[in-house]
């Protein structure tokens, strides 16, 4: 509660400040007529009791969901983090569904606004004239009440739906090798189903879980243990570890291709904008995938040029043997 208290003083801290700023430059000769008169219009918005009572709310609904973007938008990502971030997120939104954050939200905007709860008067020709001021203020109440309701149930609603199908990669944990020895005294059994249930076709179920229980055990915690995933598989590529383990190098090269959510997707396709502009619509499919697949993967072309490596050369070298070309492109 002290913090929350904490959270609305310094939001009507902030709005005071803005309001101080659009009335600095609405007072200010230098002055724009066209920064005056937005300066006038954002102000007139904040002595608005509607939009400083939505203002609020999803001030409140939008520090919960930046927490939730942190989490989804990092590159390597843990399956079991994404869930609790959401259910976190969830169970937060739910508890606000009641009348007292219903009231603490109209009492913050009717104060900042020093203005009294009524209806516009539209919404007060429909009123009968002998219901009084109470029947108007009532109504006035439930109007704000079922918006507060409405924007509350469509943000869970849309949670609970792009989220619906987390669930189903929980056998993603089994690339958590920080939590290899937690496996070894109590096998990670529903993680396995997860698996078999979406991959029964690849997998030998009883084989695949006594590989990993080997993999789990204690006596191999130098060769598995607290390694990266791409690590791991090197690793069993390297010792030859994926022919003694075939279920399980497989299960692991399987691993390193999901990702826990499509924010590394998103990425992509916001990559692919930038490369196929409206001025260059016309390239083949050949160049736009190999443009895309330099830009996505930019990281790796640097720490090339960093370590030195050829392959720049190599790269001019081929395109310039490619056909005959009008300047020499390789020199002797």
């Amino acid at each position: 509660m002290e913090l929350e208290c904490k959270s609305v003083k310094c939001r009507i801290t902030g709005e005071k400040k803005l309001i101080e700023v659009f009335q600095e430059i609405m007072n200010c000769p230098e002055s724009y007529a066209k920064s005056i008169r937005q300066a006038d219009a954002f102000k007139r918005k904040l002595d608005y009791l509607e939009f400083v009572f939505l203002l609020n709310v999803f001030s409140d609904i939008f520090q919960q969901t930046e927490l939730l973007y942190n989490v989804l938008q990092k590159k390597n990502n843990d399956i079991q983090l994404c869930n609790n971030s959401v259910s976190r997120c969830l169970k937060v939104l739910k508890s606000w569904r009641n009348d007292l954050t219903f009231s603490k939200h109209i009492n913050v905007a009717v104060s900042e606004t020093n203005t009294e709860l009524t209806l516009n008067r539209n919404e007060l020709g429909g009123l009968p004239k002998n219901d009084g001021n109470q029947s108007t203020l009532d109504k006035a109440k439930t109007k704000f009440r079922r918006i507060f309701f409405e924007i509350l149930d469509n943000n869970i609603t849309q949670l609970e739906q792009r989220f619906s199908d987390q669930s189903k990669f929980q056998f993603l944990q089994l690339s958590d090798t920080k939590k290899f020895p937690e496996y070894g005294g109590v096998f990670p059994q529903k993680p396995l189903d997860s698996l078999i249930n979406t991959y029964e076709a690849l997998f030998d179920k009883s084989l695949l879980k006594t590989e990993l229980e080997t993999i789990f055990s204690p006596i191999h915690r130098e060769q598995f243990y607290d390694k990266s995933l791409l690590g791991l598989i090197k690793s069993m590529h390297d010792n030859d570890t994926n022919e003694i383990l075939p279920e399980s190098y497989k299960l692991f090269c399987l691993l390193a291709t999901i990702p826990a959510t499509s924010a590394s997707v998103e990425r992509t396709f916001s990559t692919l904008k930038r490369i196929k502009t409206s001025l260059r619509n016309t390239m083949t499919q050949n160049r736009l995938s190999s443009l895309s697949i330099l830009s996505i993967q930019k990281d790796i072309l640097a720490q090339l040029v960093e370590t030195g490596d050829t392959f720049y050369d190599r790269v001019i070298d081929k395109f310039a043997r490619n056909k005959d070309r009008r300047i020499n492109l390789l020199y002797r």
